[in-house]
């Protein structure tokens, strides 16, 4: 179902343990490094950023920036790396994330990974959330489980 043109998943419809764990999202930020880190380096290159702490962390976080949100909150729900682990983030009520959601949930992820102990929350909270998925109200789930989700809304349950 939508609300403004935003899709809405029926979370209750997925069973806990369809939540995306610890170690599925560690591999899946692997991927999306390894897919950034090229492009990372040639910028830092270009533009010197070696000499400078304040430019090299803006290149990095920068283009972190422009990789996550636009996948968060575009029709993949996540990033290439989420995507190749089975992975999406849907808002807690089951909603897609807008723009401003997804840019949200990066600077809490900022804020999160700051003070070190905040993805660790992943490993120990029910629904697999970490710090900066609970300060944005966020939820990263199993493709399979919207799947379902999405089978169960549709009129024929197709």
């Amino acid at each position: 179902m939508t609300e403004h043109g935003v899709k809405r998943y029926d979370l209750r419809a997925i069973a806990q343990v369809e939540h995306g764990g610890f170690w599925i999202r560690v591999l899946a930020v692997l991927i999306d490094l390894a897919i950034l880190i090229i492009p990372i380096m040639v910028l830092e290159r270009l533009l010197h950023a070696e000499q400078s702490l304040l430019l090299e962390s803006a290149i990095v976080y920068g283009i972190w920036a422009a990789y996550c949100i636009p996948f968060w909150s575009g029709g993949w729900h996540g990033t290439p790396g989420k995507r190749l682990c089975g992975l999406v983030i849907v808002s807690s009520d089951g909603s897609e994330l807008t723009l401003s959601n997804a840019a949200f949930r990066y600077l809490a992820m900022l804020v999160s990974s700051a003070i070190v102990i905040g993805p660790l929350f992943v490993a120990f909270t029910a629904r697999r959330q970490g710090l900066h998925d609970l300060i944005a109200d966020t939820v990263v789930v199993k493709r399979s489980a919207l799947d379902k989700a999405s089978r169960r809304e549709s009129p024929n349950g197709i």
